[in-house]
């Protein structure tokens, strides 16, 4: 049986009879168990000791949101169950530990480990965890204060090396070159959030292997990066394939398709964006208006420096002209340094068998994009702010009606 959710996708449902739920009723069969907001504040007593033998089989304990606030507590809990692999501690007031309370401990079994909300305000305490839990695959401390990782972290190889995921939210960082290049070298990290921090920009050596060499999902939402140059160094990360970016300084001012498209065609090998996965045909789209919009701007800059130029002729200063007009292109070619890649890639199917010779960006190459300004007239939404898009000439009436029924509430 499928059930079609919300945003359109197909959810399997299995239905279980009496028998089957009974069956996974046994206690011998439980695997995973949630104690969530139950008051929990302490581990059982030596009487209550011997009966928690029968749990001794659990790979999945959820704690969060208890009144945990040792980690004395938490490890005398957390050794009663030796086949842990999974565990939840968020939204207790667990502070930082100390390097004796770890002294011997070893939890190689361990795997997830959920730590989101806590009290934690130094990345020491998250070295001191990974030397006891060597073998930890996720890793999420979102909400903790870990602003002193640079001061922590060595330049030698990080603990943690089997972490396939690490939640960084809100973990008060500023800096990308200082607070999140040191664990560059996780050579398993594959999933790697850092939504809510005040990053502004991003720079990845180039050529460089040894710079995230699995890493396959990057998160940013909430960050402070206000300029394509800066995510354009993503590109030096071959193995990204996924990207959130939303509520930023760069997205705010742009509407959310624009952001997609733009997005798209500045990173060649992304294969999903905010979630959504990118088809080929969404993507030579994007990469086409892409390359038309930057002609423009190039066709602009062309036509001020004749106007420049001709008017500076009777002057005899044309050459000054020229020199400023040269400049501006080479900064929009800077500012866009996959401009050309993409003009080479989409030239055949753009620019018309007919266009002059005298400009490579003539022709029909930026004609497929229009400015659109929309006010509604309807008696509930008329005195809302028109809706003003720019959208390309190929989109569909039904496709307008809808992003505007989305923007005024109809």
């Amino acid at each position: 049986h499928v059930a079609r959710t919300a945003g359109g996708r197909d959810k399997p449902i299995e239905f279980w009879g009496e028998v089957k739920l009974r069956n996974r009723q046994q206690l011998e069969v439980v695997e995973e168990i949630s104690l969530r907001m139950l008051g929990v504040a302490r581990p059982c007593g030596d009487e209550e000791r011997k009966e928690m033998g029968e749990f001794g089989h659990l790979k999945s304990i959820d704690l969060a949101g208890n009144l945990l606030s040792s980690w004395e507590d938490v490890l005398d809990t957390l050794r009663q169950f030796e086949n842990l692999q999974s565990v939840s501690l968020a939204s207790n007031r667990i502070n930082d530990l100390s390097p004796a309370s770890m002294e011997g401990l070893s939890m190689t079994k361990i795997t997830n480990l959920n730590l989101n909300s806590t009290n934690i305000s130094s990345f020491q305490t998250i070295q001191l965890i990974g030397e006891a839990m060597p073998n930890l695959e996720e890793l999420c401390v979102a909400h903790c204060d870990l602003s002193d990782v640079d001061d922590i972290i060595s330049d030698q190889d990080p603990p943690l090396q089997n972490l396939v995921l690490l939640d960084l939210s809100d973990c008060k960082l500023t800096s990308w070159e200082e607070q999140v290049l040191p664990f560059h070298n996780l050579p398993k990290l594959e999933s790697l959030i850092l939504n809510d921090n005040a990053i502004d920009f991003i720079t990845v050596p180039k050529d460089d292997a040894t710079m995230f060499p699995k890493l396959a999902s990057l998160q940013l939402a909430g960050t402070s990066i206000s300029s394509w140059s800066a995510m354009d160094e993503l590109n030096n990360i071959p193995t990204l394939r996924s990207l959130r970016l939303r509520n930023t300084p760069l997205t705010s001012s742009l509407g959310v398709g624009e952001v997609r498209s733009t997005a798209i065609a500045r990173h060649p090998h992304l294969e999903f964006f905010n979630a959504s996965p990118i088809s080929e045909r969404e993507r030579t789209e994007a990469e086409r208006r892409y390359v038309s919009n930057v002609a423009r701007e190039l066709l602009m800059v062309s036509s001020s420096t004749i106007l420049s130029t001709a008017d500076r002729s009777s002057r005899n200063d044309e050459k000054a002209g020229e020199d400023e007009g040269g400049i501006e292109q080479a900064q929009i070619n800077a500012r866009h340094p996959r401009f050309q890649t993409l003009l080479e890639k989409h030239k055949e199917t753009m620019v018309s068998s007919s266009g002059s010779s005298g400009s490579s960006y003539q022709g029909n190459i930026g004609d497929d994009v229009i400015g659109l300004t929309i006010r509604s007239m309807a008696a509930s939404s008329c005195d809302m702010e028109p809706l003003r898009k720019r959208i390309p000439t190929s989109l569909k009436v039904s496709r307008i009606k809808a992003m505007c029924a989305r923007a005024f509430g109809l």
